[in-house]
């Protein structure tokens, strides 16, 4: 490889890097910018590296990224954040259960058993999806929340993978999931991509567990300690193992299923169907959880035929739609129905014509056209 190569390399390299941790930032006219400056550059390899990477620092710090791989925060800062998370969410009254390795710190486990000094990664929070917009409310006027790490403002595949909050710097990852008598399916965003992943046994997979008075809501310390075997964490699998915890359920634990993983780069880049199919999952959840409403399989099919190719933007106003008339005490099948209508209705007049102005419009084309022709042939 020559000095060129390995210059536009390392340009390339940096732009990956930056676009990887906040998409979009470099554009690609951008990039064949910095890849031309720099490859007509007489500076060193080696200078040219210095500079590309405090260009990326100096960049990702003004955007405000913070890197949750680097991020480690000691227990008192993490108690503090749970602290703080309990405080706003009482508003909402939102159930909310952690995720974390924290669990068997925050359950009185004798300070013998602890590692020493032990640093902890950011927090992970699960919020049934039936709560997220709850959630969301109680949050967007505080400084915790950012529109920018909001998965809804950003992400339109039709799923509702979540948001990060920051903390006082500790950045806590709020994901939802959906609850059934057999499993639940996990929406989240991990290194970079998108994933969906289901969890058999549902049953034993959150646990509230109770320590002088406070109740704590947490994934199981089952699961934790499976999790923990897994990445060969023993300090954290002994202290459960010391605090107790149930082997037969343990021993029952099959590998949560990745049910679609795809990069956070491309996930916008799915057909109008899969939109529908994912936003339709959503509606119909919280339809049936908060409004205690079921909606037959006819009307879902017949619904998914007529919003066919219509956008992300236009699907979710249809829905919200019907969800307001659905609070106004309209039977849910016939929302549907007529919102589905009304949809077609209000894209046809859009255009500017009704059915008999089309008409008309197409008589007066064809008599102008017949016309141009007669002069046409007299000439001729």
């Amino acid at each position: 490889m020559n000095n060129k190569d390995e210059i536009i390399k390392l340009v390339e390299d940096t732009i990956l890097n930056i676009n990887s941790k906040i998409p979009d930032t470099i554009t690609d006219n951008q990039k064949k910018i910095m890849v031309e400056h720099y490859s007509n550059s007489n500076k060193l390899v080696e200078d040219i590296q210095t500079e590309l990477n405090a260009y990326s620092d100096e960049l990702l710090n003004k955007l405000g990224y913070k890197d949750p791989t680097n991020g480690k925060y000691d227990l008192n800062q993490v108690q503090r954040t749970i602290a703080v998370i309990r405080d706003v969410n009482r508003f909402g009254n939102t159930p909310i259960y952690l995720d974390s390795e924290v669990t068997p710190f925050l359950l009185g486990i004798q300070i013998d058993n602890r590692p020493r000094n032990r640093q902890f990664p950011g927090l992970v929070f699960l919020v049934d999806l039936k709560d997220m917009d709850k959630f969301r409310d109680n949050y967007k006027n505080t400084p915790y929340y950012n529109e920018e790490s909001d998965s809804l403002n950003n992400i339109k595949d039709g799923n509702d993978y979540g948001l990060q909050l920051n903390v006082d710097g500790v950045l806590v990852d709020i994901y939802p999931f959906i609850k059934d008598k057999d499993s639940i399916t996990k929406y989240m965003i991990r290194d970079n991509k998108c994933i969906v992943e289901d969890i058999k046994d549902n049953s034993n997979y959150l646990k509230t567990y109770e320590v002088n008075g406070e109740k704590i809501n947490s994934v199981s310390l089952e699961y934790l300690k499976r999790r923990a075997d897994d990445n060969k964490d023993n300090d954290l699998s002994k202290m459960i193992e010391d605090y107790g915890y149930s082997y037969d359920i343990y021993n029952s634990i099959t590998p949560a299923k990745i049910v679609k993983e795809a990069d956070i780069n491309t996930v916008n880049n799915v057909p109008s169907s899969e939109i529908v199919k994912n936003s339709l999952v959503r509606f119909l959840y919280n339809v049936k959880m908060n409004d205690k409403k079921d909606v037959s399989q006819e009307k879902i099919d017949e619904t998914i035929k007529r919003l066919h190719n219509k956008d992300y933007d236009d699907i979710n106003r249809f829905l919200e739609r019907a969800r307001d008339n659905l609070n106004q005490k309209v039977e849910i099948p016939k929302i549907l129905y007529d919102q589905s209508l009304e949809e077609e209705k209000d894209h046809s007049n859009s255009k500017g014509f009704s059915t008999t102005e089309n008409m008309a419009y197409t008589i007066i084309v064809a008599g102008i056209i017949i016309i141009l022709l007669s002069i046409i042939l007299r000439l001729i």
